[in-house]
C-alpha cells in the first residue's frame, strides 16, 4: 500500500476532525457558576473577539438545580467535549469532567477514578458562599496529593477561581482566606472574576486573560508527552467516533486493531460502546445477540489506525461464541458491573477463557500471556451508595491477574475515551515491538518534520 506524504497525513487529520481531547476536571459546588464558565469558553474564539453572552446560564443553572433536588445524586454533572480556537489558528480539544461538590464524601470515594490520566483541574468556588469554599478547601489536599502522587510527565495545571466578585458587598470569602488556602500548594493560578451577563462588563479582561492562559498552559504541556510511547497524548481518535466506510479515509489505513469487549450480562457493554461511538444510551436496548461491531479511525505518529470495537452476548449459553475471536483479538475490556457482586465473580473465567486460547494451561491462568493487552473495567460509580464491590478490591484483583485496572460510568461517559486511548497506545507499542507493519519508526521523522512545517506558517 502506498504510504501518505505528510501534507496528505495533515490534510485527512484535518477533514475528519481526528484529535486528542485532554481530560479537564471541574470542581464546584452547586450556583457557582460552572455552567457559565463553560458557556464563556465554548463561545470564545480568540483574544480579539468579545464573548457572546450565556444568556440566562446562571438563571438556568438555579432553575437545573431546583427542578432535581429530589432526583438520584450524580457523581458528576457532566462530561462534555469541548474545542477552542484562540490566538486566532490554535485550536484546543478537551474532555471536560463537571463535578458538584456538594456530596464531598461521594467525591473523595471517587477521587481517584475522577483524576486518572487528568491534564488539568479546575477549582471553583462563589465569594458570597461560604460552603463553595469549605468544599473546596476539604477536597483541595487531597485532589493535589493524588496528582502530585501520580504525574509521570511533569506538573499537571492547576487553576483557582473565585466567581462573583461583581457582588463583593455580600462578600463571605475573603482574598486573605483564599490566599492563606494557596499558600499551603505551589503551582496554582489564581484568578478572581464576574461572570455575569454582560459580556462587555469591566471584568472580561480578566476571564479573557483566565482562557487564555489556561489554553496555552495545556497546550505547553503537551511538549513533555513527545514521543513518550506511554503517554496517552500521542493517540488522536476521529471525532465523532463512528467512521462509515469513507473510501478517501479507508485507502490510507496503515493497520487495523481488533478489541474485544467482554463480560456478563446487563454490565454494560453495549452502553460502552453507544456512549463512546454516539454519545448516546439507549435506556431500553435490545440484548446482544452475538458479535456487534463499531469502527473508528486513530492516528499515531502518522498511522491511520481503524479500530473495531466487538460487543459480545453477555449471557452464559452465548460464552462459546466470542471464544474463537480471542486468538484473533488485540485487546481486550473485560466489564464488570460494581454494584453485581456475580458479575465481578465471573471475571476470573473470563480471563481463564482468554488466557487458554491464548496459549496458557488452566493451571497457570493467572499468569500473563507475553502479548496480551488486557483491561479490567469496574462500570456503573454512578450508582451511589449501591456498589457491592469497593474500589479496593478491584485493584487487588487486577494486580493478582497483572491486568490494567480503570472504572466507569457508561452512563456519565467517565473515563470511556481514555481507556480508548490507553489501549490503542499499548497495542500500537506491542505490535512495534514484535515488527508488525506499524510504521511508528519511519513515521517518528515524518511527524517531526510535519510539526517544524507547521511551525512555519
Amino acid at each position: 500500500m502506498k504510504k501518505q506524504s505528510i501534507d496528505e497525513i495533515s490534510n485527512i487529520i484535518t477533514e475528519f476532525n481526528i484529535t486528542h481531547f485532554k481530560k479537564v476536571n471541574l470542581f464546584g459546588s452547586s450556583k457557582v457558576g460552572k455552567k457559565t464558565l463553560i458557556s464563556y469558553i465554548e463561545h470564545f474564539s480568540n483574544k480579539e473577539e468579545k464573548f457572546k453572552s450565556p444568556k440566562n446560564e446562571e438563571k438556568k443553572e438555579n432553575q437545573d438545580i431546583n427542578e432535581n433536588e429530589d432526583s438520584e445524586p450524580s457523581l458528576v454533572e457532566d462530561v462534555k467535549k469541548i474545542s477552542i480556537t484562540y490566538y486566532e489558528k490554535k485550536k484546543l480539544d478537551i474532555n471536560l469532567y463537571i463535578t458538584n461538590t456538594d456530596d464531598t464524601e461521594s467525591i473523595k470515594d471517587n477521587l481517584s477514578t475522577l483524576l486518572k490520566n487528568s491534564e488539568c483541574i479546575i477549582l471553583m468556588i462563589d465569594i458570597t458562599s461560604t460552603n463553595s469554599f469549605e468544599q473546596i478547601s476539604e477536597l483541595m489536599p487531597l485532589i493535589y496529593q493524588k496528582m502530585k502522587s501520580n504525574i509521570e510527565f511533569g506538573e499537571v495545571p492547576m487553576f483557582f477561581i473565585s466567581n462573583k466578585l461583581d457582588l463583593e458587598d455580600n462578600r463571605v470569602v475573603s482574598g486573605f482566606e483564599i490566599k492563606e488556602l494557596l499558600d499551603n500548594y505551589t503551582g496554582i493560578s489564581n484568578y478572581e472574576i464576574s461572570l455575569n451577563l454582560d459580556p462587555n462588563n469591566a471584568n472580561d479582561d480578566t476571564i479573557n486573560d483566565f482562557i487564555l492562559k489556561f489554553c496555552h498552559t495545556i497546550s505547553e504541556s503537551e511538549k513533555q508527552y513527545t514521543f513518550r510511547y506511554d503517554s496517552l497524548n500521542l493517540v488522536k481518535i476521529c471525532e465523532p467516533m463512528t467512521i462509515k466506510n469513507d473510501s478517501i479515509l479507508m485507502k490510507n489505513i496503515d493497520n487495523s486493531i481488533n478489541l474485544l469487549l467482554l463480560g456478563s450480562s446487563s454490565v454494560g457493554k453495549t452502553s460502552f460502546s453507544q456512549k463512546l461511538f454516539s454519545n448516546k444510551i439507549k435506556e431500553n436496548h435490545i440484548l446482544t445477540m452475538g458479535i456487534g461491531t463499531d469502527i473508528t479511525v486513530a492516528e499515531l505518529y502518522g498511522c491511520l489506525v481503524k479500530v473495531e470495537v466487538w460487543d459480545t452476548a453477555g449471557q452464559e449459553r452465548f460464552r462459546s461464541i466470542p471464544a474463537k475471536y480471542y486468538s484473533k483479538c488485540d485487546g481486550f475490556l473485560l466489564l464488570y458491573d460494581v454494584n453485581d457482586k456475580d458479575s465481578f465473580n465471573d471475571i476470573a473465567g473470563w480471563i481463564k477463557d482468554i488466557r487458554k486460547a491464548r496459549g496458557n494451561d488452566e493451571e497457570n491462568f493467572e499468569k500473563k500471556t507475553t502479548d496480551e493487552i488486557l483491561i479490567l473495567i469496574g462500570n456503573k460509580i454512578d450508582k451511589i451508595g449501591q456498589r457491592q464491590v469497593t474500589q479496593e478490591e478491584g485493584i487487588e484483583f487486577s494486580k493478582k491477574y497483572d491486568v490494567q485496572y480503570y472504572e466507569t460510568s457508561c452512563k456519565l461517559g467517565i473515563n470511556l475515551y481514555e481507556i480508548l486511548c490507553d489501549i490503542i497506545m499499548q497495542v500500537s507499542s506491542l505490535n512495534r515491538r514484535e515488527s508488525t507493519n506499524f510504521a511508528l519508526e519511519q513515521r517518528k521523522e515524518n511527524i517531526k518534520n510535519l510539526n517544524k512545517k507547521k511551525k512555519c506558517c
